[in-house]
């Protein structure tokens, strides 16, 4: 019988990411559903936290739904996994110049965070 490998990814929290992660556990944000998510393994996640690829000036990042409007950008590449920020969908995808958030492309295809 053949062994399943899992992989595991190293963890690169960036700046934004750690920012938006403490101001929700400052308003009670209960981050259990989290960990489950960054399991950082390169595995599918399950369909109900919804994750698919974005477009435009988020391309080649990803973002999953923790809760209902709690979403989570990151990143796979190579073999590691990027989280660069967490919130609500307005508080993400927000059209004001000054949440703008300069994201550098990758030349390499976007991967399922797991």
């Amino acid at each position: 019988m053949r062994e399943k490998r899992l992989w595991v990814l190293k963890l690169n929290l960036k700046k934004s990411f750690q920012k938006d992660f403490d101001k929700l556990l400052l308003n009670g944000f209960d981050d259990s559903v989290l960990k489950e998510v960054i399991l950082r393994k390169k595995e599918p996640l399950d369909p109900q936290f919804q994750d698919h690829a974005l477009k435009g000036k988020w391309k080649p990042y990803r973002e999953c739904h923790i809760k209902p409007d709690i979403l989570l950008v990151y990143l796979v590449k190579d073999d590691e996994l990027i989280l660069l920020r967490l919130g609500s969908h307005s508080e993400l995808f927000c059209k004001s110049p000054t949440q703008f958030i300069t994201l550098k492309p990758t030349a390499q295809p976007t991967t399922p965070l797991f």
